[in-house]
């Protein structure tokens, strides 16, 4: 693995910085992403002498690549396909921390759709060959473009920077990326804007279309979008048992990190938990027939015998069944539940 046997723990310094991990932690984490990733190679952005010393003049993309969707896979692929016909590497600088959530610039918090685990598996899947995650900071924010391309160039020293179509570096107002774009490189650096745009239902996909469409229930959207069913992940907690009591038991979930919840309702989802898949109904949000405020994201695993207490599962949106609604009884809640799993069933069975 090059980025252990090479780099050492010097080289987890930037994501200890980023994330709050120690050293080992965050090379446990690495390990399970170049694992998965054969191809993928990982450096520490912040050490110059032994990213000089392993890249040589590739081609190289900057951006935070939430989702890692269409389009952006369209720009990675385009990427690869410049780097193979000059015989070239290509490089990837992809931020630890969205920017948005270093800024604050989003009220009530900031929701991902991947985990930098997950993101790191995509864009290792469009065939690149190095991976630079690079911590995010408001003094990063404000380094006018020129600088930028100073330090990228400083690091890697590539042949061409491919950005995508509304993707930029530098402070806000600074006019120096805009000059930069204009004349088409910077100190010998070509600097480019791929060409390939995705539409998906006659709208431009992006990560935040994505974020509309999962806050709208949309998940078939998002799921097209982002070329994978949307998911979120936890472990399993005790609850109430009243589903259970209804003929309906159900895995309450403790979401973990810092992903977006999509709105609230009934799901048809797919369950993974313990190397296995399952179909289920979740529910997100509160329970308006039994407590009118707690909220909880608790799904109905179909075909499971046993004991989920403790585990961790990853829940994959399939369809939005219906809204929360209040029922007269228990009883009609039961009934109601058991229309729900009947849909969810033919709805995974045509998947």
């Amino acid at each position: 693995m090059l980025f252990a046997r090479q780099a050492g723990l010097r080289c987890f310094s930037f994501a200890e910085r980023a994330c709050g991990f120690c050293g080992v932690g965050i090379l446990l984490y690495l390990c399970r992403v170049e694992k998965r990733c054969k191809k993928l190679k990982i450096l520490d952005f912040e050490d110059t002498e032994i990213l000089s010393r392993a890249v040589v003049r590739p081609f190289a993309t900057v951006g935070m690549f939430d989702g890692v969707h269409a389009g952006h896979r369209c720009l990675l692929e385009d990427l690869c396909r410049r780097a193979e016909a000059a015989g070239a590497e290509t490089v990837v600088v992809s931020f630890l921390s969205h920017p948005r959530a270093v800024l604050g610039t989003v009220e009530g918090g900031f929701g991902l759709l991947q985990t930098n685990e997950r993101r790191f598996e995509r864009i290792a899947s469009c065939g690149v060959d190095w991976l630079l995650p690079l911590a995010f900071t408001r003094e990063l924010a404000m380094l006018r473009a020129s600088a930028f391309m100073d330090m990228l160039i400083e690091r890697v020293n590539p042949q061409e920077v491919l950005l995508g179509y509304d993707n930029r570096f530098g402070r806000k107002g600074d006019e120096s990326f805009d000059e930069i774009i204009a004349c088409g490189g910077y100190r010998g650096v070509r600097v480019e804007r791929s060409e390939g745009r995705v539409f998906c239902e006659g709208v431009e996909v992006s990560s935040t279309r994505i974020r509309k469409a999962l806050q709208e229930g949309r998940v078939d959207l998002a799921a097209e979008m982002l070329e994978e069913p949307y998911s979120i992940a936890g472990k399993v907690e005790e609850g109430r048992k009243i589903g259970r009591r209804i003929g309906f038991p159900t895995a309450n979930i403790r979401l973990e990190g810092d992903k977006l919840v999509p709105k609230e309702g009934v799901y048809a989802v797919r369950v993974r938990t313990g190397g296995a898949m399952y179909g289920g109904v979740l529910n997100l949000g509160g329970k308006p027939t039994v407590d009118t405020e707690a909220w909880s994201c608790e799904v109905n695993v179909f075909d499971f015998s046993g004991d989920l207490y403790g585990m961790e599962v990853e829940v994959s949106f399939e369809a939005y069944l219906r809204e929360q609604r209040r029922f007269a009884s228990l009883e009609a809640l039961r009934e109601q539940i058991a229309r729900d799993c009947d849909e969810a069933k033919r709805i995974l069975c045509k998947g």
